[in-house]
């Protein structure tokens, strides 16, 4: 299934409609859509796909030459075994043929030869940089694609003319592999499996949330039961201290100084493993929000940030011995007495994302000082204007009394104390009490606003890009005309 790549896929377009040869570069973690989307844009232009294998590279060159005398018609290239790369880069750089060449997880050529980058150089730059030939690389390993091509050092640092790092589906993607599910039900499906395409399309539409995680992962046979081990052993070469970072972080150890006690580890190095974290997109430092840029703080604390890991680290890592021996029914019971607590981070982090998307603030994230702590807190500078907001997932109503603590906290947010302007925001999965209608101005929002905010922001980016896209000018959003008059339901 292919679904919501429409900003990638225009950027692709526009490369192939330049009027010189394109060196892309396309990467992300496994299982993010990467191929697909290559797919999608070459279907209708001609072109070459090989996908890179752990076999020695003399015999990946072979089979590179074969699939392109196939793929392109060619009988020389069928039958003709050039001894080097620079004879078929020369080759293909001369046909006077527009296509594209597709090498897929181009990392497994690096690992079977250390010279493929200064090969793939010498190949863009004498031949094929100024032919009707389009270069696409493609990789999963993000560090080998960031080493071999986006690093100064690199021979062909400098060579690509764009780049894609593919993130995950946002979250209103999902309605598209789950039709049948409600807003509510699809939150908590992107709590746990996040937007990786791969692992949507193994759900059944059918089954319950519950169902569905002992079939793709609790079971013995399962097929994302080993996923995060995988990626971890791809792209880290020593595995086993980075999860004990993240299962820490997991359990609650999220300061640089905590994290250090309890690994036994000077600070520098555990830095030094966060960094890493960092850059795979696995793990994010978060700082008050009104933390000045230019002062160096210490109150930053890290978070998981992708969900099926964040998910792993609570549940499936800590009861692996039950897993492998079958007994997944104290999993499924532990996930189900805990999973309001579970989901609240992320319901607060979809929260704010909608406030970004949606609000006019430039700056959107939590705050905390000592003992006080607000879900959301936006800002904007030039018009020195706050809005501060609570997020509760729970299955009742909100009660005035969370209002009323809202307004004494914000006391203690120091930023423009004496004259800024503020606002107030609370926001709900089970809706509000009466009383909370009657506050004039306060912003009630409920998943129904929530959901249809993100989606109508979301189809806005895609316009924006495709008609708008030199100045990046967004649009106000029709679904915020009303959002201060808190219809009573």
């Amino acid at each position: 299934m292919f679904v919501d790549r429409e900003k990638e896929l225009k950027a692709l377009e526009e490369e192939w409609k330049g009027e010189r040869s394109s060196f892309i570069v396309i990467y992300g973690r496994r299982r993010v859509g990467k191929t697909s989307l290559i797919k999608e844009f070459v279907k209708d232009k001609e072109y070459v796909y090989y996908l890179a294998t752990e076999l020695p590279v003399d015999q990946q060159f072979q089979d590179l030459q074969k699939q392109a005398g196939d793929e392109l018609h060619d009988e020389l290239l069928k039958n003709v075994s050039f001894n080097r790369w620079d004879g078929f880069f020369n080759y293909i750089g001369n046909l006077g043929k527009r296509f594209i060449l597709v090498v897929d997880e181009f990392p497994y050529l690096i690992q079977a030869e250390n010279a493929i980058p200064s090969v793939f150089q010498k190949g863009w730059d004498e031949y094929l940089k100024n032919s009707e030939v389009d270069l696409v690389l493609c990789g999963s390993s993000i560090s080998m694609i960031e080493d071999s091509i986006m690093r100064s050092d690199s021979p062909l640092y400098g060579r690509k003319t764009s780049q894609i790092r593919l993130k995950e589906l946002p979250m209103v993607s999902l309605q598209s592999f789950l039709p049948d599910k409600g807003e509510e039900e699809i939150m908590r499906y992107y709590s746990v499996y996040g937007g990786v395409p791969a692992y949507l399309e193994m759900l059944s539409n059918d089954l319950s949330l519950f169902e569905n995680l002992e079939r793709t992962i609790l079971k013995i046979n399962a097929p994302l039961k080993d996923a995060v081990d995988f990626i971890l052993r791809t792209e880290l070469r020593s595995p086993e201290r980075y999860r004990s970072i993240l299962l820490h972080i997991a359990r609650g150890v999220t300061t640089l100084n905590g994290l250090s006690n309890a690994m036994g580890l000077e600070g520098n190095m555990i830095s030094q493993y966060l960094a890493k974290l960092r850059t795979l997109g696995l793990v994010k430092r978060e700082e008050p929000v009104t933390t000045s840029p230019t002062k160096k703080q210490r109150r930053g604390l890290y978070k998981i940030t992708d969900n099926f890991f964040r998910f792993y680290f609570y549940y499936i890592l800590p009861n692996r011995s039950n897993i492998e021996e079958g007994r997944i029914e104290s999993v499924l019971r532990e996930f189900q007495e805990s999973e309001h607590s579970f989901i609240s981070p992320i319901f607060e982090e979809i929260c704010r994302d909608y406030v970004g998307k949606t609000m006019d603030y430039s700056k959107v994230g939590r705050w905390w000082y000592q003992e006080d702590e607000v879900d959301i807190v936006a800002l904007d500078h030039k018009r020195k204007k706050m809005l501060i907001g609570e997020c509760i997932w729970s299955t009742n109503p909100v009660k005035k009394k969370v209002y009323t603590g809202m307004l004494e906290k914000e006391e203690s947010i120091r930023w423009h104390n004496k004259d800024r302007k503020v606002e107030y925001a609370l926001f709900s999965k089970s809706g509000f009490h009466e009383e909370l209608y009657d506050i004039e101005d306060l912003i009630l929002v409920d998943i129904g606003d929530i959901w249809s905010g993100l989606k109508e922001r979301y189809n806005h980016d895609y316009i924006n890009i495709t008609c708008f896209r030199a100045s990046r000018t967004l649009p106000s959003c029709p679904c915020l005309n009303n959002r201060i008059h808190n219809p009573r339901p």
